[in-house]
């Protein structure tokens, strides 16, 4: 008689579905028929199943319209329920032989992201979003490909204190800190470069030792230090150990042979060596180490580098750039798309978003501005902070550059000693994405997916210049 009593109907829809799912199972448990009894496994799947698409379900049906689930994320959430408990049955199996290995259980929730990832662009409601057969392919066989060479484990689970090396194994590889082993300089401090012992399988690495009157510090030796030593991807310099004795805070680095790009751009012989293709490859490697930080670290977590630039950006022996020095970075939730962080202000000028050096709010798309200015360092083979000087104009700053020939004349944006080499599709696409990277407003910076796609457009197109 009491009204306020009389469930909603959302309510009596949940309690029969549950009373249904139940039941079904119960009676299955209680059968005289004892083959009919489902195992314990059985029942904790259908128990699950029933939990997953009620959960869904009840949103489908919430009377505040903002609160439905879109046609993405019912489907996302059915298949997450799927490929978590398919997994998950086989890791409570009773033959202890069906029981997954930690690394099978980590590829094959992987693979349920990699899918989704790609699957999910498959039906954006947005035509321009919807990837093409051709890109579809590929992202299914890098994810496969990752997954082969052991790179699937988005955040390793060895211990901070496993890669700890001895101040005198430090030393021994320096020659004691020996000025002629220095091969550059940073925020941090010097880097050096050395041979581990044999202990450390005789690496080759490069020896960044903190400069106690630096612009960085300790916090920015134990930021680094805590992510660098989580990451595992082919486009993030590979960590290979610390110390922090007797003052000393210093991180190793596998050493890069062709160390950073910056490098190949003051220097005039090995600029012209690098080929627009080459150019691209190392500016998708960027991309990807990037979108990696950004997404590829779980639902939960993301990291914003806060300071890419050239300088930041090294090639090994094949020229594979790999992203490095994380002492400025933050992380922070990846699941609000919207996410903003307030900080103090920090990164190098002439590659700094000026969105965030004007109101010190930090997002994702500061990077993606910082990863425009390289791509433009890359086209035009000059670093950012460099003035240029044409013919009827007074020396500038690169991206001041960009902005006034963008629309007319960009071909004057072109490194000379690779002007001849380029495709004019590739060219186009190329600036177009680069473009939208530095725009004044972002929300109008595209997603690292987007330049990703690009990039590897302008790679296709080249490439068929080459062929034909």
């Amino acid at each position: 008689m009491n009204l306020n009593d009389r469930p909603t109907m959302k309510r009596i829809i949940k309690r029969i579905a549950e009373a249904h799912d139940f039941q079904k199972i119960g009676y299955r448990c209680i059968s005289m028929n004892l083959n009919d009894r489902p195992t314990m496994k059985r029942i904790i799947k259908r128990i699950a199943e029933a939990h997953d698409f009620q959960k869904i379900g009840y949103r489908c049906i919430s009377m505040n319209l903002n609160d439905r689930p879109t046609m993405k994320r019912i489907i996302k959430r059915i298949a997450e329920a799927h490929d978590f408990q398919k997994i998950g049955y086989r890791c409570i199996s009773m033959n202890l032989n069906d029981r997954p290995t930690m690394k099978r259980i980590i590829k094959r929730i992987a693979e349920a992201h990699d899918f989704q990832k790609i699957g999910y662009r498959c039906i954006s409601m947005n035509l321009n979003d919807r990837p093409t057969m051709k890109r579809i392919i590929k992202r299914i066989a890098e994810a496969h490909d990752f997954q082969k060479e052991g790179t699937v484990n988005s955040i390793t689970t060895r211990s901070l204190e496993s890669y700890l090396i001895p101040l005198n194994d430090i030393n021994l590889a320096t020659r004691n800190f020996n000025p002629q082993t220095a091969i550059g300089e940073g925020g941090f401090g010097v880097v050096y470069k050395g041979q581990l012992s044999q202990s450390w399988q005789n690496y080759t690495v490069a020896i960044k030792r903190l400069n106690p009157k630096g612009h960085q510090g300790k916090k920015e030796f134990h930021t680094e230090l805590n992510l660098i030593s989580r990451f595992h991807h082919p486009n993030i310099i590979p960590f290979v150990g610390y110390c922090d004795e007797d003052g000393q805070m210093i991180i190793v680095y596998q050493y890069a042979v062709n160390r950073s790009l910056d490098y190949y751009l003051v220097d005039p012989i090995k600029r012209r060596s690098l080929t627009w293709a080459q150019r691209l490859k190392i500016c998708l490697g960027a991309a990807k180490g990037l979108d990696y930080l950004h997404s590829g670290l779980g639902k939960d977590h993301r990291v914003i580098h806060r300071d890419i630039k050239s300088g930041n950006i090294l090639l090994d022996e094949n020229l594979e750039a790999k992203i490095c020095d994380f002492g400025l970075s933050t992380e922070g939730p990846r699941n609000q798309e919207s996410s903003q962080i307030f900080t103090k202000v920090s990164g190098t000028n002439f590659y700094m978003d000026p969105i965030y050096y004007g109101s010190g709010i930090l997002r994702k798309e500061s990077d993606i501005y910082s990863l425009g200015v390289v791509l433009f360092e890359m086209l035009s083979g000059r670093p950012a902070y460099h003035q240029i000087e044409f013919v009827d104009g007074n020396p500038q700053h690169l991206i001041n550059l960009v902005r006034h020939y963008y629309e007319n004349g960009p071909e004057r944006l072109i490194d000379p000693d690779i002007k001849d080499q380029i495709d004019s599709r590739s060219f186009h696409t190329f600036k177009e994405i680069a473009y939208q990277c530095i725009s004044f407003v972002s929300r109008e910076r595209p997603t690292m997916d987007t330049i990703i796609d690009k990039l590897e457009d302008a790679i296709d197109f080249q490439e068929l210049k080459c062929k034909g």
